[in-house]
Order: C-alpha cells, then sequence, then structure tokens
C-alpha cells in the first residue's frame, strides 16, 4: 500500500512539473509565428523514413514534443491518434518528437496504438533548437514551410489549424522533385491574367482519392517531363464539391483536368486515363494554338 501511494505521489509530481514547465513554455526565444521554424535532427525513425521540413513543404506538418514518462503527454496520444485518422496522410504530416531511447519508446507506442511518426531527437538538438522547456508541445507548420501555431496539443486552437492549413493544401503536393504548386482558382485566375499564360485546372473531390483516374492524373503530374512542361502554366486545385459554382459552369462530373486562358475559356478537357507522353502532347497544341491566336491579333 506503501507503495502504491508513493507511486501515485510521482506520478501527481511529475504532473505538476510537466504543467509548471508548460506554463512557461512559450517565450519570445521559441520559433516565432510566421515564419521558417529550424530543420529538424532527428537521429532515429519510427514508422517512416527520414523526412526534413524542407522536403515536407507542400504539406502541413505538426510538430509535437513529448516522452513515456509524461502523463500529460500520454493524454494527447489518443487525440493526436484521432487527427491522424481524421486528415489524409497526403496533406497532413504528424510527427511526435522525444529524446528518449528506441528501447524505451518503441514499446510504449505499440502499446498506445500510435498511427502517426515518431522521430528520436539526435542527441536533443531539436528539442534545443526550438527552445523546448515544457511538454506536451505542438507546432503547426502550413505547407510553404511557415510556422503558423504553438501551444498544448489539447487546446482548441491547435486541431482548427491544423484544420484551417490541411484545407489550403492542393491534391498533389509542393517540396519533392516529383511535386508542383497548386493554386486556388481566383488566385490562379488573377496570375493568368497579369502573366497572360494558360491554366492546367485539375478538378477533384475527397471521395476521389481512390479513384482509379485520380491516381492517374498524380502519377502524370509527378512525371518530371510533365513536370517541367508545366512551368509553363499557371496550375490550379478545384475541389468540385466545395466550389459547386465552378464545378456547374464547366460541366465537371469527376475527376478532370482542363486547360483554360485567361478569360476563363476552355481550350481542352480531359477526363479519361491517359499516359504523360499524350499528356504532354496535349499540353503542347493547348500552347502552340495560344501563341497562333495571338500573333493573329497583332
Amino acid at each position: 500500500m506503501r507503495n502504491k501511494n508513493l507511486v501515485i505521489g510521482l506520478m501527481g509530481i511529475i504532473s505538476v512539473i510537466c504543467v509548471l514547465f508548460w506554463a512557461t513554455a512559450e517565450d519570445e526565444s521559441q520559433p516565432a509565428i510566421g515564419k521558417q521554424p529550424p530543420e529538424i535532427k532527428i537521429a532515429q525513425w519510427i514508422g517512416s523514413e527520414p523526412l526534413t521540413l524542407k522536403q515536407l513543404q507542400g504539406k502541413a506538418v505538426v510538430l509535437e514534443f513529448w516522452a513515456t514518462w509524461c502523463p500529460p503527454c500520454r493524454k494527447s496520444i489518443p487525440h493526436l491518434i484521432e487527427l491522424r485518422k481524421k486528415y489524409p496522410e497526403d496533406k497532413l504530416v504528424m510527427i511526435g518528437i522525444t529524446s528518449e531511447s528506441l528501447s524505451k519508446v518503441e514499446p510504449f507506442i505499440k502499446q498506445m496504438g500510435v498511427n502517426y511518426i515518431i522521430a528520436l531527437d539526435d542527441k536533443g538538438q531539436t528539442s534545443t533548437s526550438y527552445q523546448i522547456k515544457g511538454i506536451p508541445h505542438a507546432f503547426v507548420i502550413d505547407s510553404k514551410g511557415i510556422l503558423k501555431w504553438k501551444g498544448h496539443p489539447m487546446e482548441k486552437g491547435f486541431e482548427e489549424n491544423i484544420e484551417k492549413y490541411v484545407k489550403e493544401v492542393g491534391p498533389q503536393n509542393k517540396g519533392k522533385e516529383t511535386s508542383l504548386e497548386w493554386l486556388k482558382y481566383n488566385e490562379g485566375v488573377e496570375n493568368l491574367k497579369n502573366d497572360k499564360k494558360l491554366g492546367v485546372v485539375w478538378f477533384y473531390s475527397e471521395k476521389d482519392r481512390k479513384e482509379s483516374l485520380y491516381k492517374d492524373f498524380k502519377k502524370i503530374f509527378e512525371d518530371k517531363r510533365v513536370k517541367e512542361e508545366c512551368k509553363k502554366f499557371i496550375l490550379i486545385a478545384v475541389d468540385r464539391e466545395k466550389e459547386v459554382e465552378l464545378t456547374q459552369k464547366f460541366s465537371i462530373e469527376g475527376v478532370t483536368v482542363l486547360i483554360i486562358d485567361g478569360e476563363q475559356k476552355e481550350r481542352k478537357k480531359i477526363s479519361k486515363e491517359i499516359n504523360p507522353k499524350e499528356f504532354l502532347s496535349i499540353l503542347n497544341e493547348a500552347l502552340k494554338e495560344a501563341e497562333q491566336e495571338s500573333g493573329s491579333n497583332k
């Protein structure tokens, strides 16, 4: 009985320490909101190949500092697990960072059913660069690699910011060699007018991600030749379930790629499976037609 009370007492002390540290965790020495946070330095990864923040640009990123011995951290883990289930992996990357050893961490996360990436800090370098004084402590980074929120993962603002910046991520992600940057429709059309370019508009919805046509277009946009050719276009992503008026305007019924001009006039429409070579041919044809029209108008 005495040993049991001692354990309970120690757990209480640890919880108080975590809370006290948390109360002073946010200070000016931490990475600033609106700035690019430091790169992470990780000794070992669980559930992922080695990653960098630069590589992850194009996705929303959550960094959460934690430890197995911290009761508030344990309490937040089920919430993090549910958030991981809620948002697609190609839009959100969640990384739990701890300074503990693999032998302590691995059985713990297995027991807890952790479904997000765990990273073992390299000699505390990441915790130091992020000025972590209390745990759990989370950071939300947007798809451009800018820090947008920091605080306790159980705070209301944590999930609100995750949802906000996940929504900004297009159907394909920026950062990796095979990725591209997609703009929202209004911003893309404005760029079309200013840059006098054609636009490639990808209509999709969340449920389309399992469809073969969506996967087909994704592979096309990952092709190096296509990526290079797409530099001549403005890339626009439209969620057809959220942008109903646009979907109706262009008579979109499923996963579709349009090529439009600055007047939002449809030039090409692709709504069937094709290969990268065929797609490149369509892009080149659209460019030639636009150049011919421009020449005849002079």
